[in-house]
């Protein structure tokens, strides 16, 4: 059976409650009024690149402190102030990034070097592209996390203790002010509460589809787009032709059925779309 935005939503939310009270009840919360819930990310309709919508995530150019060894490189920030949906987006490396509300990350325009670094604030699911010989590593202000390839979210908004759950592969985890490390594995989420690491089994995997079940791109590749929709989606089957890959789209999208989808990417596009099997081929 199918659930619903409200459904998977109200689980997410679960998830992360029990997670808190089980660290509460370690006496590994101190403050309990800087712990808030994880957003809950409401269900809209599905918009078409074609509808007049108002898109408040944004993205700038900028001479960046965050480059300390490259004060000349351009860095590239994306913030999304919409509470109603997840803003997603895809790096140059082929890592799709998906940003809650009062979300911000920076980035360089190019990742260059020996790692693929980025700086968080806020509260964030990453599906990262292996790249061994160029690890992925995601600064905030009290943890480092690094990685090769996999699925997680983090949270280190200024509010509330920082947090992180490991939906596939493995993540090292390093706080900043001791300098403590630990690898955090699939089904395993980490909080940092009195200055310590403290690792335990995440009991819900379904907080992870909050991030992907109203999903908004603007001035996204096509091609980028449908990955991600197929990725996150059991029923979703879009396939397109080569030549329409780099058509720009911005649109959001419910946990719709791959019928409406194709037909709303048709339809704002002004493409073509044929049944071939299982899946949806548009094309010029």
């Amino acid at each position: 059976m199918k659930m619903t935005n409200t459904n998977i939503n109200n689980n997410a939310d679960k998830a992360w409650s029990r997670l808190y009270e089980r660290l509460e009840g370690d006496g590994l919360v101190p403050d309990q009024t800087s712990v808030v819930k994880r957003v809950s990310f409401r269900k809209v309709r599905t918009i078409a690149a074609a509808a007049a919508i108002v898109i408040v995530a944004s993205v700038t150019y900028l001479l960046s402190p965050f480059a300390k060894d490259n004060a000349d490189l351009r860095y590239i920030s994306f913030l999304n102030e919409d509470s109603l949906s997840v803003f997603a987006t895809t790096l140059e490396d082929g890592s799709a990034i998906y940003l809650a509300n009062n979300t911000t990350i920076e980035l360089p325009e190019h990742f260059s070097g020996d790692k693929r670094e980025i700086k968080l604030s806020g509260d964030a699911y990453f599906q990262v592209a292996r790249d061994e010989k160029k690890p992925f590593v995601i600064e905030t202000e009290r943890i480092q996390v690094k990685v090769l390839g996999t699925s997680f979210n983090v949270r280190c908004a200024k509010d509330i203790a920082p947090s992180l759950s490991v939906n596939t592969g493995l993540v090292e985890v390093t706080l900043k002010k001791t300098g403590e490390k630990v690898r955090v594995k699939a089904g395993e989420s980490l909080l940092v509460a009195s200055n310590v690491l403290k690792i335990v089994k995440t009991e819900d995997l379904s907080l992870f589809d909050a991030y992907t079940t109203n999903i908004r791109f603007k001035d996204e590749r096509l091609e980028n787009v449908v990955k991600i929709l197929n990725r996150n989606s059991q029923d979703a089957n879009l396939e397109i032709s080569p030549d329409i890959a780099d058509r720009k789209i911005t649109a959001t999208f419910d946990n719709s059925s791959p019928e409406v989808v194709q037909e709303l990417i048709s339809l704002a596009l002004n493409l073509k779309s044929e049944k071939r099997g299982e899946r949806y081929y548009l094309h010029q």
